[in-house]
C-alpha cells in the first residue's frame, strides 16, 4: 500500500482499539466522586448498592466521563477494587458516546 492510500484509510477512524497485549507506561482514568447530584449525567455513571463492595470505595459514587486524563501508570500505589463487567460495559458506552 502507498503512503497515501494508507494516510486515507487511517484518517476515516476517530479512534482505534489496541488489543495487543504490549503494557503501556500510561493508563487512561476517570475521575470519581461521591459527590452525587440529584440527577447523574448523560456522562456520569453511578457505582451504588451490590457493587460498592467491588469497587473498594467507601461510598456510593459517580464516574465522571467529562473528567478523564492519562497517568504514568508508575504513580499508580495500588488497586482497591473493580467493576462488573455491565458497568464497565455501561461506561465505555457513555464513553464512546460522548466522543462522538
Amino acid at each position: 500500500m502507498h503512503r497515501s492510500e494508507r494516510d486515507k484509510t487511517a484518517a476515516g477512524f476517530g479512534f482505534f482499539l489496541d488489543r495487543s497485549n504490549k503494557v503501556r507506561p500510561d493508563l487512561v482514568v476517570a475521575a470519581i466522586t461521591s459527590q452525587i447530584p440529584p440527577t447523574p449525567g448523560d456522562d456520569e455513571v453511578l457505582l451504588s448498592g451490590n457493587e460498592l463492595k467491588e469497587t473498594g470505595l467507601p461510598k456510593p459514587s459517580i464516574v465522571k466521563l467529562s473528567k478523564i486524563f492519562t497517568i504514568h501508570r508508575g504513580l499508580i500505589r495500588k488497586k482497591i477494587g473493580h467493576v462488573s463487567d455491565s458497568t464497565r460495559g455501561e461506561i465505555l458506552e457513555k464513553l464512546m458516546q460522548s466522543l462522538r
